[in-house]
């Protein structure tokens, strides 16, 4: 800062040193803008992988449930197969004790 504001107030000024004080400014100015673009790349990409992986556990939590529902409706059909074979079991034993009744010859 100081160099650039004596060769502006000087009589002797250095073109070729403000020329290249210029162009190295000027390369500064398009590095920090290429990082800049690429910095607001990368929250773009995150933003969406965020968002991806946000539907995701969605996804996961509501197959979770539907399968820890299925499991539920799984068991109430044991359970009603079982009490089923149960009741039959007895009926079955019930009409082979008939059959074998001592008044059915």
């Amino acid at each position: 800062d100081e160099f650039l504001r004596n060769q502006v107030s000087s009589d002797h000024t250095c073109h070729a040193k403000l020329y290249r004080y210029k162009n190295m400014l000027n390369h500064l100015h398009e590095d920090v803008n290429l990082v800049y673009s690429k910095e607001k790349a990368l929250v773009e990409t995150i933003t969406i992988e965020e968002a991806v992986i946000s539907d995701l556990e969605t996804q996961i939590r509501n197959l979770v449930e539907d399968g820890k529902r299925k499991m539920k409706e799984c068991k109430d059909a044991k359970a009603a197969a079982c009490a089923q074979f149960e009741t039959y079991s007895k009926e079955l034993e019930e009409l082979k004790q008939i059959g074998h009744s001592p008044t059915n010859p």
